[in-house]
């Protein structure tokens, strides 16, 4: 298998192993398979166990970076019941319905209680594995809008020997619950570092991309969905999500829809690979908070990016440049590097881009089986609510509220195909806002959070910067690998 670049005009060839490492190409554009393995036997890939499935569908992705039985030891440590402790031989990805046609997806049982540890869990060991063959180590550096920091944090903390992590994140955005789970892990003398900043997330995500083109810096590596290897940890769970779903009064091949909260377009993107391999997955329902221009981009082909975000209730949501667009952007230009690199070069803050001037459809997103809708604050408390009473007590968190109020508004001209919401996040992450949908904080039962506040002020703090210059200086001075 190998890969190329979105922007790579000479289309040199890469190995998953270099694109794993890398994360970033050295042109800005992101790696890509240059071929797509099909699955031909859904009903084999139906009764597999989710160990087994998301070997069956990675292996065919990475070649000979790792062999069979390396890729089988780091699945089994990544998925073990230590880290997923609610998991089953089936899946760690358990679907519930909760209203006709209407089903949950729970991706949240991992350590940090976040539907990212399903891929960082895997990605980090990876890396260590391939840095171990090689003789080397990694300094990575990231940016989060709350998640992706704490799950990356705890996936490198696991593989310290070879990984070190600098991660960036807004000052004062995200959850008490997702600050604290990021302050205990950057303790004195930890290999992971949280910075924040006084930016969003799109400022900060842009620090990384600038960093990562400098040099004395090109090195880092990358453990944000701009990295290959989480979009492809996350297939699997796509197709799990469709076995279970139409195992409920369905059939092997019938259409599924997924609706997924989208931010930084990782999720949703790894949804339509699963799709190319084979998936019968109908539409792609992508569902925002007020940081909503993705639905006029899927229905208009209009990107009208604002300067900055909104902060809400799903601030792990609360982005306007999302990076992974451009793999599908890609596509849409038949994988022409030239189109690809000046359409997203004129992605940023404060920029419009409509897809008729580039000599794209304004409708080509629709014709690939994407959709898209918004909730509100308003909408995310009362679709909380309503779950909550409808079901006799199910618990989701803000950004799944997002898709689910979306799949509610759509249910009713789905005409029968059911549809999967993705729950990215465990609810007991974002307390203040289930105390204002439900009149009270529900009561954590997951020994693994029930004193992160307190243990996290005691031992972790952030690193307080304010400008690239000064982040340059503080990974400069605090790399792992000497320069």
């Amino acid at each position: 298998m190998e890969y190329v670049s979105t922007r790579d005009i000479e289309e040199e060839k890469w190995s998953f192993a270099d694109v794993l490492l890398q994360g970033l190409a050295p042109d800005k554009g992101l790696y890509l398979p240059t071929e797509v393995p099909v699955i031909h036997d859904l009903q084999a890939y139906s009764t597999m166990p989710y160990h087994e499935l998301f070997l069956n569908i990675t292996s065919r992705f990475i070649g000979s970076s790792l062999s069979l039985a390396e890729q089988v030891a780091i699945v089994r440590e990544a998925y073990s019941q230590a880290n997923f402790p609610n998991g089953t031989t089936e899946t760690i990805t358990p679907v519930t319905k909760i209203a006709d046609d209407i089903y949950v997806q729970d991706l949240s049982d991992g350590p940090t209680f976040a539907f990212k540890d399903q891929a960082l869990q895997v990605v980090c060991r990876q890396m260590a594995k391939v840095l171990a063959l090689r003789g080397q180590k990694l300094d990575i550096l990231g940016a989060t809008s709350g998640d992706t920091g704490s799950a990356a944090g705890d996936a490198v903390l696991a593989s310290r020997e070879y990984l070190s992590l600098f991660m960036l994140s807004p000052r004062d955005r995200g959850s008490r619950f997702q600050q604290a789970q990021m302050r205990i892990q950057s303790y004195p003398n930890s290999n992971v570092h949280h910075i924040q900043l006084p930016f969003d997330f799109d400022g900060c995500q842009e620090i990384v991309k600038q960093l990562k083109q400098r040099e004395g810096f090109e090195d880092l590596g990358a453990l944000n969905s701009i990295n290959w290897a989480r979009i492809l940890a996350q297939i699997t769970y796509y197709a799990s999500g469709y076995f279970q779903a139409v195992r409920d009064g369905g059939r092997l091949g019938d259409p599924v829809d997924f609706v997924v909260p989208t931010g930084n377009f990782g999720n949703v993107l790894a949804g339509y690979y699963a799709r190319q391999i084979g998936i019968p997955i109908r539409n792609l329902v992508i569902a925002t908070n007020e940081n909503n221009v993705l639905v006029d981009l899927v229905h208009n082909g209009v990107y009208d990016i604002p300067k900055e975000s909104l902060q809400t209730t799903s601030p792990s949501m609360d982005i306007v440049v999302s990076s992974n667009f451009e793999r599908l952007v890609y596509d849409l230009f038949d994988r022409n590097p030239a189109s690809t690199k000046t359409y997203m070069d004129q992605v940023r803050p404060g920029n419009r881009l409509e897809f008729t001037e580039h000599g794209i459809a304004a409708d080509a997103l629709l014709r690939l089986g994407f959709r898209a809708a918004m909730s509100t604050s308003d909408d995310r408390l009362a679709t909380i609510r309503a779950v909550h009473a409808e079901t006799g007590g199910f618990l989701i968190d803000p950004h799944t509220a997002d898709a689910v109020t979306v799949a509610r508004c759509l249910s009713e001209q789905n005409d029968g195909v059911k549809m999967v919401c993705l729950a990215t996040a465990d609810p007991m992450k974002f307390e203040e806002t289930m105390k204002s949908a439900l009149g009270y904080i529900p009561e954590r039962t997951d020994r693994r959070a029930l004193d992160i506040e307190s243990l996290s002020g005691a031992a972790g703090r952030f690193v307080m910067l304010q400008s690239i210059e000064e982040v340059a200086e503080y990974i400069t001075n605090n790399r792992f690998v000497n320069t």
